[in-house]
């Protein structure tokens, strides 16, 4: 008998949740660490049996029994298939090697086990052999990546087999939804909740209660099982406070309750501006109304059910022999050094698709040596070797310590007697369904220890480690700020209304009228008491953050459009208005700027692409030049904006006459998104900062600190220097000493020997100035204790 758990769903978690009284924690890191905590939690329970609630009337037994004496069948956590096997199997999304290797358990990912339930619907598709499946469920967690399968034949069975491909995800994000599925149901569940409560009279505190009991019940499938009777309303079954009560659930308006809640509206802009790409497939507990009709030829909705198609599938592959699915193998790359200085060898696994219920296959890491010949053994001459590594081009990070992950490898056969130039490769051990596992094996055949570890400690550092600026600056300022929103929301909200009156009222106003100055201050007036108000917010906040911070992120989105209109206008060139009017505009101007700017993190569902214009920014008409740079950075909170700002690094600027990177005023803005924003890990792969860091000090070379017009260049040009080395802990070769770079930055740091440049924005231990901390981190003589505390002065 085989034994299935979904670790996908989300439904399913908050049943388990309370029959155990159970709680896991959601504010997991990754999709990889909510797994391993589900599952953990599944282990602990999985041979507890429990009775289901009688939650319907038509469940109840006719007659009161002892319970020793009960013939009410028990429950047990996931479901069984009556097959020769004795297997435990858990459903979990698509994930790479090496988090398959943690969960040490076999395994089905969810796309094919979708695939294989509603395979009947999925095959009506005129053109699945040439478009890849999109899948959506809201019953389960919100996928962290979207992933399509493809299809091809196979001669034991007349369905398609699906392929899973995890090997370029990035190339599918437009495909994600935005709203947390998760936020959505706890949403339902609540005003449910509200409903009931109100037309039962009930004490408005059970409400929390009340929606624990939702849960229990799993109100939805009981919803799913109702659909289909053709009535209005169901009898529902409440027990709260050790009462019970009688209520009547209207099918129709729990449903309209439930689509309320879901982003079918973006979902369906998806599937219609993909129609031509994919074909889609939406799975939930209840009826949902794709908004357009045409879209059945290419997307169809489809109600969860009690697995039956799948399991008739799974007995039908064990006799007749045939794989549930393909997988594509991942790409991973090891990194080893060459014979020359600086050189690199990248040992890859060859492309392969492995088939689930196959025997395993011994896949062997591959290079190419000088002659261009394909070689799988390379030479190990010390005890011990950490091997960078990538999978799928990235690397490694290890959530708790922000470390990257390396691979360990242990000759325990070393011996300093002997000739120790070890031949090794690397061997990876794959069957899609079960761990996957890695060896490394010698020319005698031996395995040799190894493991993944963190990056070992360096005594001295070189770098400002991420884990102090995101600890000292980003995490300690962020949640300051959300527990700020969540203390004073009435007064914070009732000040954004405020700033969206007046902006309405500036929108239709005469520039040339005593009222458009009197708004101007008022403005002013609004804008400092929201400045004010808001600590830093530098870290994404989470689509299922508390209501009321979700409520000020939407006011934001909500003042997208006025605030464009207005600064469209405001940037006009008014020729007839003069004086106090004149100066008005500039400075309403300028106030946007600054309530959006230092509004930071809480703007990341804003478009705001009108300021970040690549056109605009690099002409010469672009009004209050430098609040504009400062207020693009303090706004470049994510990914996207990030990439904009840097993107004008070595433009030329009509409006400066040079290149973005020699401005001040953008280098101003550049400090603080490394600072402030920028995953460090993630921007290796896209920002060219090797020679960023080549163009800064070039260009400090041939100015004189001394002039004052470039003093404040020098400052802003060090506060980047050194956050710029904070790629050193993701490239060991960034600034290598003797490298150009170095010696480049070398003369920098003895032309300013004599010099103490400071900055408010960072606190540095012994009093030493930015180009003494610059020295010490360039030469690797910067201790723990000397890794600066930064705090955030604009």
């Amino acid at each position: 008998m085989s034994r299935f758990f979904n670790l996908e769903s989300y439904l399913e978690y908050c049943q388990y949740a309370q029959i155990f009284a159970e709680k896991i924690n959601l504010n997991q890191k990754n999709k990889q660490d909510l797994l391993l905590e589900y599952k953990h939690f599944i282990d602990r329970n999985k041979k507890v049996e429990f009775l289901e609630f009688p939650s319907l009337p038509s469940l109840l037994p006719s007659q009161l029994t002892p319970s020793h004496q009960s013939r009410i069948s028990k429950e047990k956590l996931g479901f069984f298939i009556e097959d020769n096997r004795e297997e435990e199997i858990f459903i979990i999304p698509p994930i790479n090697a090496f988090g398959l290797s943690l969960l040490r358990a076999s395994y089905l990912f969810s796309p094919v086990f979708y695939y294989w339930n509603f395979v009947d619907d999925i095959i009506k598709f005129d053109n699945l052999d040439k478009q890849p499946l999109i899948i959506y469920n809201f019953d389960d967690f919100t996928p962290s990546q979207i992933i399509p399968l493809t299809f091809e034949s196979y001669p034991k069975i007349n369905y398609p087999i699906p392929i899973i491909d995890t090997r370029n995800l990035d190339n599918y994000q437009s495909l994600k939804l935005s709203s947390m599925y998760e936020g959505g149901c706890d949403r339902a569940f609540s005003t449910i909740a509200e409903n009931i409560i109100e037309k039962l009279k009930l004490d408005t505190t059970l409400k929390t209660d009340l929606v624990k009991y939702l849960q229990k019940i799993n109100i939805f499938k009981l919803i799913n099982s109702q659909q289909d009777n053709n009535i209005i309303s169901f009898p529902l079954i409440i027990y709260l406070n050790e009462k019970f009560y009688h209520y009547h659930l209207n099918i129709e308006e729990a449903r309209e309750i439930i689509n309320q809640e879901l982003p079918l509206q973006e979902l369906n802009k998806i599937i219609e501006n993909n129609r031509d790409k994919y074909n889609f497939l939406v799975i939930s507990s209840y009826d949902l109304p794709l908004v357009n009709a045409s879209f059945s030829s290419y997307a169809i909705s489809v109600k969860t059910d009690d697995f039956i198609k799948f399991k008739d599938i799974w007995l039908e592959a064990g006799k007749k022999q045939f794989p549930l699915y393909g997988q594509h193998l991942d790409k991973i790359s090891f990194f080893v050094a060459g014979k020359e200085k600086n050189q690199e060898i990248e040992i890859s696994l060859p492309e392969k698709i492995c088939y689930q219920g196959e025997k395993d296959e011994k896949i062997y890491g591959e290079y190419k040596n000088d002659n261009g010949e394909l070689k799988q053994e390379f030479t190990m001459s010390i005890p011990l070797v950490y091997l960078p590594f990538t999978i799928n081009g990235e690397s490694l990070i290890d959530e708790e310590t922000s470390k990257k992950k390396m691979y360990k490898i242990e000759n325990q056969y070393y011996d300093e007697n002997e000739d120790n130039n070890l031949l090794i490769k690397i061997c990876f051990i794959l069957q899609p369904g079960k761990p996957p596992k890695l060896e490394v094996i010698d020319q005698y055949n031996r395995i040799l220890n190894s493991s993944l570890e963190n990056a070992p400690e360096l005594n001295n550092l070189g770098y400002i480690p991420t884990k102090n600026i995101n600890e000292f600056t980003r995490n300690n300022l962020s949640n300051i700020g959300l527990d700020k929103i969540s203390e004073n929301y009435i007064d914070i909200e009732q000040t954004l209304l405020n700033i969206k009156d007046k902006l309405r009222n500036i929108k239709s106003a005469n520039y040339n009228s005593y009222n458009f100055v009197r708004n101007a201050k008022e403005i002013r007036r609004l804008r400092l008491e929201a400045n004010n108000t808001f600590t830093p917010i530098l870290n994404y906040i989470p689509i299922n953050s508390e209501k009321n911070i979700n409520h000020i992120l939407s006011i934001y989105l909500d003042l997208e459009n006025l605030i464009d209109e207005n600064l469209s206008k405001l940037r006009r060139k008014y020729y007839s208005i003069k004086g106090e009017n004149s100066l008005s505009i500039n400075n309403i101007y300028i106030d946007i700027l600054l309530f959006l700017g230092k509004s930071y993190g809480l703007t990341q569902n804003m478009s705001l692409n009108y300021l970040f214009d690549y056109d605009k920014l690099t002409s010469n008409n672009v009004k209050n030049f430098k609040e504009h740079l400062q207020n693009i950075a303090r706004l470049a909170c994510i990914l996207s904006r990030q990439k904009q700002y840097f993107n004008l690094f070595s433009t030329y600027s009509q409006k400066e006459d040079k290149e973005f990177y020699k401005i001040e005023a953008y280098l101003w803005g550049y400090a603080r998104i490394l600072l402030w924003y920028l995953n460090f890990e993630e921007a290796s792969t896209w920002l060219n900062y090797q020679q960023h860091f080549s163009d800064i000090i070039n260009h400090c070379l041939t100015l004189n600190y001394e002039e004052n017009k470039n003093k404040g260049y020098f400052q802003n040009t060090l506060l980047c220097l050194v956050y710029l080395l904070t790629f050193r802990e993701i490239n060991s070769e960034f600034v290598l000493e003797n490298s150009h770079n170095y010696q480049s930055a070398k003369q920098l740091v003895n032309k300013l020997e004599n010099c103490q440049i400071r900055s408010n924005l960072v606190q540095i231990k012994d009093n030493l100035s930015l180009n003494e901390l610059f020295a010490q981190l360039l030469d690797g003589k910067a201790s723990g204790d000397y890794i600066p505390k930064i705090e955030i002065v604009d």
